[in-house]
């Protein structure tokens, strides 16, 4: 079964991976033309602007991720419990590596019954190594 071409060209629409538009790469150039100028012409002072621009940038990210943080509740919204039936979940396998894990094991397993998935469709296996046996014994038990 092929997808059909206005798909692919839906996907590559939504995509990155076409090749930079030619406009980006003169936009690009020309910016890069204006600060070698500008560096040679007034040094100091190009060079006070680049560092001017580097930390109003890093203010903004600083900014924002303490606005995420204050605000991170308020953000969160409650999904809806039909948003997707289970029949149409795909099946998922979790691969949880124990190694020398047998004093939280049980607390492990307790809080991987809680997740929120279709049982029919989820696996979890959790790998242990051969010769951790103390986590083996845990499992068993």
């Amino acid at each position: 079964m092929s997808a059909s071409p206005h798909r692919h060209e839906h996907l590559r629409a939504i995509t990155a991976r076409d090749d930079t538009p030619r406009w980006q790469i003169l936009a690009m150039l020309g910016i890069s033309l204006l600060v070698v100028a500008c560096a040679v012409y007034a040094p100091v002072t190009t060079l006070s602007w680049i560092v001017q621009l580097l930390v109003l940038g890093f203010t903004g990210i600083v900014l924002f991720k303490a606005y995420l943080y204050l605000h991170a509740g308020s953000l969160v919204t409650e999904l809806p419990d039909d948003l997707l039936p289970a029949d149409a979940c795909p099946s998922y396998t979790a691969l949880v590596p124990c190694y020398r894990e047998s004093k939280v094991l049980a607390q492990l397993v307790d809080r991987l019954r809680l997740m929120d998935y279709p049982p029919d469709r989820l696996r979890i296996l959790l790998l242990m190594e051969e010769d951790d046996t103390d986590t083996r014994d845990a499992a068993d038990r």
